[in-house]
């Protein structure tokens, strides 16, 4: 199965891909909602919307399309894409998806990694290869700013790393006195879980 870059789950996030407010272009395997003389397009695999979305972000950024390049905005290419169809919408459910404004370019997001297939964000590429990614970029973010910066300072991951340094420091400078930090923090903590 084809991975879908950042910026075609973004766009197939604000076609509605995969939900019940688009159910053609779901039947239809395509994500990024593309037309063809007024219809939309129909494709016989999901691989092939997918890598027809890719190829379209490819004209855009090489330059070979009519209504975009690496120098146009979000909002710009919203204006071309949607057809005038609620633009601004589009334009920041896309750059929200994102993670970024309106205003970033799409050379921009190139420069970001974020038009490249191997980068995954917001679990999108589940929703619409089947295929199961680990958290990306987006889900990391916005969990650390819903939860904030204190609670990411106490994360597991902190935690371990000033362990780890307290360990080494420890061996350096004396073992026995890490070693009595270490047992009597470890004691105090099981004291304090037992009388809760």
């Amino acid at each position: 199965m084809t991975n879908a870059s950042p910026l075609a789950q973004a766009i197939a996030n604000s076609e509605g891909f995969g939900t019940a407010n688009a159910p053609t272009i779901t039947e239809y395997n395509n994500p990024g909602a593309l037309f063809s003389d007024g219809a939309p397009r129909q494709f016989s695999s999901l691989s092939d919307g997918i890598n027809a979305l890719e190829s379209q972000i490819g004209e855009w950024l090489n330059g070979s399309s009519k209504i975009a390049n690496a120098n146009t905005t979000i909002a710009q290419l919203a204006q071309e894409y949607t057809g005038g169809d609620s633009p601004n919408t589009w334009a920041t459910n896309t750059s929200d998806f994102l993670g970024v404004t309106p205003d970033t370019t799409l050379g921009q997001l190139q420069n970001m990694g974020l038009t490249s297939p191997d980068y995954s964000i917001n679990g999108m590429n589940q929703r619409i290869t089947g295929q199961k990614q680990s958290p990306g970029i987006g889900d990391t973010l916005k969990s650390k700013l819903e939860t904030g910066a204190l609670t990411w300072l106490l994360s597991t991951r902190f935690v371990f790393a000033v362990l780890g340094v307290l360990l080494i420091w420890g061996g350096i400078m004396g073992f026995d006195k890490t070693k009595d930090i270490i047992v009597s923090t470890g004691k105090a903590v099981a004291e304090g879980a037992m009388t809760t």
